[in-house]
């Protein structure tokens, strides 16, 4: 009897349920492999030293592959700032397999270290913005940190030529500016504008 009333449930559960049983099986196993995938694979993000650590910062925007200066900064609030900036940026799936970026308009960011040198170069494709670290990774950032590090380029560039028209670069340390960071200066006054 009991293996009578097995026999019709089996039978009954698979005629009339098989399309709706297999469905649910393979939602199940791939909402199980999705989340095995995240969770084994978290989202990376764009290592950077902390700013003490740095001895220089070197910046130097190309258009067209050509340079339109570069600019050097040494004191740690400026290097700091632009380090903040920076964060938060996302690794994505492609990879690094050059020097520099193949675009032809970027902004490469020098990290000079005590025992290595490190660069990041910004540039936006589309819509997208992103840092790419040389043979490291490409991350994804957002326009705003783009915006902001542009910015402080653009300024410090300004600055330079107003004070140095022959060119080259110029460090944008507290000596330069009464014992007071002019990048910090600048970003204060550019987080305000950001807001509004």
């Amino acid at each position: 009897m009991d293996k009578l009333i097995c026999q019709i449930l089996k039978r009954n559960i698979l005629n009339h349920k098989k399309p709706a049983l297999w469905v649910i099986t393979v939602v199940v196993i791939a909402c199980t492999a999705a989340a095995v995938f995240l969770l084994a694979n978290p989202v990376k993000m764009l290592e950077l030293p902390d700013a003490a650590s740095v001895l220089s910062m070197d910046m130097e925007q190309f258009n067209e592959y050509e340079s339109l200066g570069a600019v050097t900064a040494t004191d740690k609030g400026d290097i700091k700032s632009v380090l903040s900036a920076l964060t938060g940026a996302r690794k994505t799936l492609r990879s690094s397999v050059n020097d520099y970026p193949v675009q032809n308009s970027y902004l490469v960011i020098r990290l000079n270290l005590s025992e290595e040198r490190r660069t990041l170069c910004l540039y936006s494709e589309g819509s997208a913005y992103y840092i790419e670290e040389p043979y490291i990774g490409v991350y994804r950032s957002s326009s705003d940190a783009n915006a902001a590090i542009h910015k402080i380029y653009t300024d410090f560039t300004r600055y330079s030529m107003a004070e140095n028209p022959k060119g080259g670069g110029t460090p944008w340390g507290e000596e330069r500016h009464g014992g007071r960071s002019l990048l910090g200066t600048f970003l204060k006054k550019s987080a305000t504008s950001f807001v509004e």
